[in-house]
């Protein structure tokens, strides 16, 4: 019994600390017929992986096939310590939105960036 008050205690612990730190995102994006909505990022404190999301609407008039966005990461001291790259599912067409979503390992929750700054790349 004791072990599973013990497991049950990490697993709220763990889950409490990728919760805690929510680091600023920004978009500095320089293609002007793609807007970002719903950014979020997630941590998942057992394996390390940091992800963050963003919502992608083509509002352009030709297709995008190789759309990727970008993700630098920063720390406290506004130093960058990564960047990161995740691309489409399939190709944009106008009007379309898809998710995108990028993802870097920070080995501990003290490794975490305080800013993340997104663009997309064609």
């Amino acid at each position: 019994m004791r072990k599973l008050l013990v497991f049950i205690l990490f697993v709220i612990l763990v889950s409490c600390e990728s919760e805690v730190h929510k680091p600023i995102i920004e978009v500095n994006n320089q293609l002007k017929d793609i807007s970002f909505s719903r950014l979020d990022c997630r941590y998942d404190a057992s394996n390390g992986q940091h992800r963050v999301y963003a919502l992608l609407k083509h509002n352009g008039n030709k297709r995008l096939k190789y759309l990727q966005m970008n993700a630098i990461y920063y720390d406290a001291n506004g130093k960058e310590i990564a960047r990161s790259l995740g691309g489409l599912k399939y190709e944009l067409m106008p009007g379309d939105s898809d998710v995108v979503e990028n993802i870097w390992l920070f080995p501990t929750p003290a490794d975490l960036p305080t800013k993340i700054v997104l663009n997309a790349t064609n």
